[in-house]
């Protein structure tokens, strides 16, 4: 319970719905390969997107 709502509090501070799938995409597992494929992207871009996601739960969680 306590994990579900961290993660619903983490994931609201992604005010981008792409950042928000893509966490969504990789708790199910998905390759950032396939995260790629799926939005049409570059995997590059999908793993600038998730150092992104790091950084702002970074800077939530160490504040």
């Amino acid at each position: 319970m306590i994990f579900e709502e961290e993660h619903r509090r983490l994931v609201s501070l992604l005010r981008d719905d792409t950042l928000r799938e893509i966490v969504r995409w990789k708790i199910d597992g998905y390759s950032n390969r396939r995260i790629a494929e799926i939005l049409g992207i570059s995997e590059h871009s999908v793993g600038r997107k998730i150092r992104l996601i790091r950084m702002i739960w970074s800077e939530e969680l160490t504040s």
